[in-house]
């Protein structure tokens, strides 16, 4: 298995790799806690993300969650054959897992759980969906992989975690995230009920999350990184000075301004 190589140099050049794409390509990612005491909880137990997989930036959001939210020291489960490519991320904490080899999977749910395991500062993100499904599609059929991870450390926290990118009032899209309610996992916790737990979980945050997005009930969203200007702002702003512009020389010739 490919193994995270974390140090701090690889991990900057990552981060600014991902802020500059994140910050081009969206106009905003905003996020919000369905349980306002998450939000800035110091977590007593290390704690396992579980973001549904719908989109290729999914592993980007995640590590802006990491960096500008939860502020802990991250790692991320990535197909393996696809960190083959990219080796460079595992300077940030990735590291990599063969799903169609059990053996190779097992060794990656025990290298996971050591990381884990004794470090509460510690988070770890994986998608457990195994492969990029349309949100819409129901019902979500998850890998055991979180369920056994979360047994082999022995004592964890399981938050589930949904991802919607859309087009609102923006030239560019949005990223819009809701952080569900912690739940705490024991040795004993039996796996396939750990996982039905979990897809139901996942399915209630991307139900609201849809619902809300798709009605611009947006107040409960904090927005945790800005993109940059569009052309649609600047159009807005020179829109604005035209504007402006207009109202001095309609004042100066004595016509009421709108």
């Amino acid at each position: 298995m490919i193994r995270a190589a974390k140090n701090p140099l690889g991990e900057t050049l990552v981060w600014q790799l991902i802020r500059h794409a994140v910050t081009t390509h969206f106009s905003a990612v905003h996020a919000r806690w369905r349980d306002e005491g998450e939000r800035n909880a110091a977590p007593a137990l290390p704690t396992i993300y579980c973001p549904n997989h719908s989109n290729w930036w999914d592993g980007y959001l995640c590590m802006v969650l990491a960096r500008t939210v939860f502020h802990h020291e991250p790692y991320l489960m990535m197909e393996e054959r696809n960190l083959a490519r990219y080796r460079f991320f595992t300077w940030a904490g990735v590291f990599g897992v063969d799903r169609d080899d059990a053996r190779a999977a097992v060794a990656s749910l025990d290298y996971a759980a050591d990381l884990l395991r004794g470090h509460p500062a510690r988070g770890l993100y994986l998608f457990p969906q195994g492969t990029m499904v349309p949100n819409e599609r129901r019902p979500l059929r998850l890998y055991s992989g979180a369920a056994r991870l979360a047994q082999r450390v022995g004592r964890v926290r399981i938050v589930p975690v949904a991802f919607r990118y859309t087009f609102l009032q923006e030239q560019r899209p949005e990223a819009f995230i809701s952080i569900g309610p912690a739940h705490e996992v024991t040795a004993d916790a039996h796996p396939r009920a750990t996982t039905a737990w979990l897809g139901d979980a996942i399915t209630a945050e991307l139900d609201a999350l849809t619902a809300d997005v798709t009605a611009e009930h947006l107040t409960d969203f904090t927005t945790i990184m800005r993109g940059q200007s569009g052309i649609d702002r600047a159009f807005d702003r020179l829109a604005s000075r035209d504007r402006r512009a207009s109202r001095r020389l309609a004042q100066a010739d004595g016509v009421p301004e709108a």
